[in-house]
């Protein structure tokens, strides 16, 4: 925002310089104080964020958890002497789906089977194999807390041979043998596929860490000090959707967003992450009132190393800027003005900052010199208050901001990408539109509104 405020100081400067016949002393005095303005109080700002959670990467840690052997029974005497013995192995890997806030399963397995039994006498003991698919669905609910829940319930399995012993002459069924000591498992399973199922969908881990971040002041510029600092005030968030590919949810995050310039804006970390709010229907994209800020310390720095020292001719007069301060007061920019050469002392402006939505423009509107420096000059230099110089000045003072709309945009999704929170999670940002919508003065700062908005989306999971 530097550009803004270096022109419209050194446009206000150029009220306190002008010729005259002889050298002339000014002193007028600071204007009354204005208290009776309400305090600006920063908009908050909606964004909409919705993460995607791979399937690929719940698939690929089932298939690590679930490996190998599932289920051994060696023994004849164990499960009321059922003279079975049973080993489950994961033949290939678990397909998973989502629907709704559903995840599906299918576990194929291969299963040999020894079954022993006495025919006339004589022990005979016969093993076969064969294949099955086990089909499971978790329930995901998200609590106020941020944790994941999630209830998983067998839908059942799908034999694909009959299993059948061949004890010499006499074909043996032996699928609801088979059946108990799967129906057996099927607790220990699902009770591990909750416990995995939420150990990767760690939703309150990657909300907190960046719950965390988003408090921390970022520096944006370097070169000017520009700092964005974030406000988080509530998380929103929609029923959870699934897809072939994804788990999809919808977090809003409600917060004050202001930009700051000079040094790093101080700010304190609420640890505690705000309960989580369940909302039905939020739209994808994000609006952002943004508050671009610059207090009247660094505009004075700005002033000193643009405009003190800067003269002004006119015809066969010259004034010279010795020192200029910017502050605020009330509603309206006060601009007090020390000169020297042809005229001595110092002087006061005010103005107050508007915003032409058409042309896209700043302006200083009602325009003019202070009651009390008119006083003094109306003594001293009455040809000020006369004549085009008023007009003249005030062509310059329309300043355009597409430039600082355009670095803004550009700050912020430069930041997002050089700040990312891990490899894992990627952020994807669209700024359709930023429109300043005002300009604010307060007594220590000067601020001006953004409304931006656009899309955007996080992604979880490679």
């Amino acid at each position: 925002m530097k550009y803004i405020f270096t022109t419209i100081l050194s446009v206000l400067v150029l009220l306190a310089v002008t010729s005259c016949k002889k050298k002339a002393k000014v002193s007028a005095e600071r204007p009354d104080v204005v208290t009776n303005v309400e305090a600006f109080v920063g908009e908050v700002s909606h964004i909409n964020i919705p993460i995607e959670l791979s399937i690929a990467e719940l698939e690929k840690t089932a298939n690590q958890v679930m490996s190998g052997v599932i289920y051994k029974d060696e023994s004849y005497t164990n499960n009321d002497n059922d003279d079975l013995k049973l080993i489950v192995k994961k033949k290939s890997n678990i397909s998973i789906s989502a629907k709704g806030n559903n995840i599906y399963y299918n576990v194929p397995l291969n299963i040999w089977a020894k079954v022993r039994k006495r025919v006339l006498g004589v022990e005979l003991a016969e093993d076969t194999d064969f294949d099955a698919i086990l089909k499971f669905k978790t329930e995901l609910n998200v609590n106020n807390n941020w944790d994941f829940k999630t209830k998983t319930s067998s839908l059942g399995y799908k034999i694909l041979k009959k299993p059948v012993i061949n004890l010499g002459p006499i074909e043996i069924p032996i699928t609801g043998l088979v059946k108990d000591a799967l129906d057996e498992q099927m607790d220990f399973i699902t009770s591990t596929l909750d416990e995995e199922v939420q150990a990767q969908l760690n939703l309150k881990k990657i909300v907190q860490d960046n719950w965390r971040l988003m408090q921390k002041p970022v520096l944006l510029d370097k070169t000017y000090k520009t700092w964005l600092r974030v406000q988080p005030k509530e998380f929103t968030m929609s029923p959870i959707q699934g897809t072939k590919q994804h788990i999809k949810l919808n977090i809003g995050v409600n917060s004050i967003i202001d930009v700051f310039s000079g040094d790093e804006p101080t700010y304190s970390v609420n640890t505690i992450l705000p309960p989580l709010v369940i909302e039905d229907n939020p739209k994808p994209d994000f609006h952002i009132s943004l508050a671009s800020e610059i207090s009247y310390d660094q505009a004075n720095k700005l002033l000193a190393n643009s405009l003190v020292g800067f003269t002004y001719q006119h015809k066969k007069k010259e004034i010279e800027v010795t020192k200029a301060n910017v502050y605020g007061n009330g509603d309206r920019l006060v601009m007090e003005v020390f000169v020297g050469g042809d005229v001595e002392g110092q002087l006061y402006f005010t103005g107050k900052p508007a915003y032409d939505s058409l042309s896209n423009t700043m302006f200083i509107d009602e325009f003019d010199m202070d009651v009390k420096s008119k006083k003094v000059v109306l003594k001293v230099a009455n040809w000020l208050l006369k004549g085009t110089f008023k007009k003249r000045i005030e062509r310059h003072l329309r300043v355009s901001l597409q430039e600082e709309v355009e670095g803004v945009t550009e700050l912020i999704q430069k930041n997002l990408k050089e700040n990312s929170v891990s490899d894992d999670l990627a952020i994807d940002l669209n700024i359709d539109r930023v429109v300043p919508r005002g300009v604010y003065v307060s007594d220590k700062t000067m601020r001006i509104i953004l409304d931006i908005s656009g899309k955007t989306s996080v992604k979880y999971g490679k």
